[in-house]
Formats: structure tokens, C-alpha cells, sequence
């Protein structure tokens, strides 16, 4: 699993929408204590989507900033021009 984002939220705003799935990960406590936002001072919305493929969408319509995806589709989405970094 890896996160994967597009053009950083602007320090200015100071929010973000981060997509996520429906698995059980390390950084789920992260996510339900607000610990995310304690450190990063930037008011956060999480978005359950269905799947990586569902958040690489999200990302190119930039209807979100960050995500989770396996490697597969972070591969479909930069073959088809996605713009993504990749950080893990």
C-alpha cells in the first residue's frame, strides 16, 4: 500500500481531503485520534472511496489531495498521464 498525492495542499489553506479504503492499517490511529492534524496544523477530510482505482480518479479530478492505492493502480494511473507522486 502506498499514499500518493497530486500538487501539495497550499500552506495558505491549511486543508486537505485525504481518500482512503476500507482496510486495516497501522495509520488508522493516526486518522481516528487526529493526530494527523495535530501535527500538520491543517484541518483534514477523510473520503472512504471503494478501491485504489476509485482514489487515483479521485486524485486526477482533484476532488482530493492524497490517497491510499495499492500498486497497481498507482501503475493504470500514471501509464494514463495521472499526474502522482509517490511517497511511502
Amino acid at each position: 500500500l502506498a499514499l500518493l498525492g497530486t500538487t501539495p495542499a497550499r500552506a495558505a489553506d491549511r486543508e486537505v481531503v485525504i481518500a482512503y479504503q476500507d482496510m486495516v492499517l497501522p495509520w488508522r490511529y493516526a486518522q481516528a485520534t487526529g493526530e494527523v492534524e495535530r501535527a500538520t496544523g491543517y484541518k483534514v477530510t477523510y473520503r472512504q472511496l471503494a478501491s485504489g482505482a476509485d482514489v487515483v480518479r479521485a486524485i486526477a479530478s482533484g476532488s482530493v489531495q492524497i490517497g491510499e492505492a495499492g500498486s497497481s493502480p498507482i501503475a493504470a494511473g500514471v501509464s494514463q498521464g495521472v499526474d502522482l507522486s509517490l511517497f511511502w
